[in-house]
Parts: C-alpha cells; structure tokens; sequence
C-alpha cells in the first residue's frame, strides 16, 4: 500500500512508519503550502491512499466527487507520534480496503464508505 501522508502528519511517525517497511511519503517532499485540491491531485497522480487529519477532504472528495486512490482521516488526538504510527501499522495490518474507500479513524472505530466512480 503507498500512502501519502497530509502536511499534518508528524515526521517522527513518517520515519517510523517507513522503518517499519511502509511506503509512506510526505506531501511536504513535493511542496510547501499545497491547497488541499492540489495534494489530492499529488496522491493522484503518484497513486497513493492519503493520510490527514484535516476534515476538510471529507467534503472535497464527496462535494466535487474528486479522483482520488483513497482517504484516510484521523479522527482522534494522539498521544505522541509513536502511538499515530501503531494506529496507522495496526490500520495496514488489518487489511481494511483503503483503496477505493474514504476510511475515518477514531478511538473507537473505523468507518468505510466507498468512493463512487
């Protein structure tokens, strides 16, 4: 799975993440200060799931029906950027479809609702 990780997403566990074996690169490795049209359209382009924090692609993938690999939005407030990174690692290991799918993350659950073509 190739994971874009949202400008949000703490370094720390970016390096972890990848430690682990993970294919997750930061948007910040393209450009500083994308619009969030722009770095769905990098995930896009370079086919890989997003990971924000920022609900505000919620209602640009289902408002405008934006193209996009996937979405994943976290939901919660972690502890540090270890505890992200086992929460995205326990995510991925789960084998939850994230392709295809805007998938929101919470202390409690995991929700998936398919992205229309």
């Amino acid at each position: 799975m190739k994971l874009l990780a949202d400008e949000n997403i703490p370094t720390r566990t970016l390096d972890l993440l990848k430690h682990q074996g993970m294919d997750i690169v930061s948007i910040l490795d393209f450009r500083l200060g994308l619009s969030d049209d722009d770095v769905l359209t990098v995930a896009k382009e370079h086919e890989r799931v997003l990971v924000t924090f920022d609900k505000d692609f919620g209602d640009i993938v289902f408002r405008t029906r934006a193209e996009t690999k996937g979405v994943v939005l976290l939901r919660f407030t972690p502890k540090s950027p270890e505890q992200l990174a086992r929460r995205l690692k326990a995510l991925l290991d789960s084998e939850i479809q994230l392709e295809d799918h805007f998938v929101v993350l919470n202390d409690k659950r995991i929700r998936l609702t398919p992205l229309r073509r």
